[in-house]
């Protein structure tokens, strides 16, 4: 990410015990995430 980017931060959606960070672009080109402690793949 870069400085005045649009992001938007949220915890694991299945372990709630990690904190995501997705930029506007790979939200908006739905580029796939990974939870670093329990592995689930969002879109």
């Amino acid at each position: 990410m870069v400085p005045r980017e649009f992001a938007v931060r949220f915890s694991c959606p299945n372990c709630s015990n990690t904190t995501i960070w997705r930029c506007e672009r790979c939200r908006q080109f739905s580029r796939p995430y990974k939870c670093s402690k329990c592995d689930f793949e969002g879109p």
